[in-house]
């Protein structure tokens, strides 16, 4: 690809688990698709980018996995190989590896909430927008209002899909999803996102958090979905 697959996590609500998704799918597609995966951060908040140090400083190497932070202004990959602790706060701080400039096949957006782009869609252009959402009214009417304005942006033909998150196993999610997507005919994910104690720790303690509770499985098959639809499109 000559230019990187950008896929943007999208939700008019915050507190859906955007950061979360962001994170772990762009871990997941860096260790499954073989190809250099960056992180982008535009939720004002870097809560990407402090996983990404949390992921240094326990010693593992995103470097090596293929993953790294995408820079928007600077349009270029920063890939970390050390922390160390800031003076100012108590977060740690990425330091560059300078030696190292090989651009990303796939970006990952971590987005804001609408408020905090100003219903600006236009302006996170993407060739997958994946919407996370939990299994509520008012949260699954969100949804749809997000996917409608991503058709009036971009055309009726964008690739938006809802991804539903913290679901419930064995309980009646699963049947709810399904006449949900029969009801709307609306395109998702068929893997969900389950209500993890382990996912929900994956993101502050890395990917062998999520593997030790055998976790990880929902995770690597969104990520497969993702893999299928990049092949797609490349075709």
């Amino acid at each position: 690809m000559s230019q990187p697959y950008r896929i943007a996590v999208i939700n008019d609500k915050g507190g859906v688990g955007k950061t979360t998704t962001s994170v772990l799918l762009a871990v997941a597609l860096a260790r499954q698709s073989g190809k250099r995966v960056a992180i982008e951060n535009t939720d004002g908040q870097g809560s990407s980018v402090r996983w990404i140090s949390r992921l240094v400083a326990a010693g593992e190497s995103p470097g090596k996995l293929g993953l790294c932070l995408y820079d928007a202004r600077r349009k270029r990959a920063v890939w970390a190989k050390a922390t160390h602790q800031s003076a100012t706060s108590l977060d740690v701080v990425l330091v560059e590896d300078k030696d190292r400039d090989d651009a990303p096949e796939i970006i990952v957006t971590d987005t804001p909430p609408a408020e905090g782009r100003r219903n600006d869609y236009a302006s996170l252009p993407a060739d997958l927008f994946v919407i996370p959402l939990l299994l509520s009214s008012e949260d699954m009417n969100v949804a749809l209002g997000t996917l409608q304005s991503l058709r009036v942006a971009f055309g009726k033909g964008v690739d938006a899909r809802l991804l539903f998150n913290r679901v419930k196993s064995g309980s009646s999610d699963m049947r709810d999803i399904k006449a949900f997507r029969q009801q709307t005919k609306v395109p998702a994910f068929d893997a969900v996102l389950f209500d993890s104690r382990a996912i929900a720790r994956a993101q502050v303690l890395g990917w062998t958090a999520l593997t030790r509770a055998g976790a990880s499985a929902p995770v690597k098959a969104v990520a497969d979905e993702v893999i299928a639809i990049i092949g797609g499109a490349s075709k």
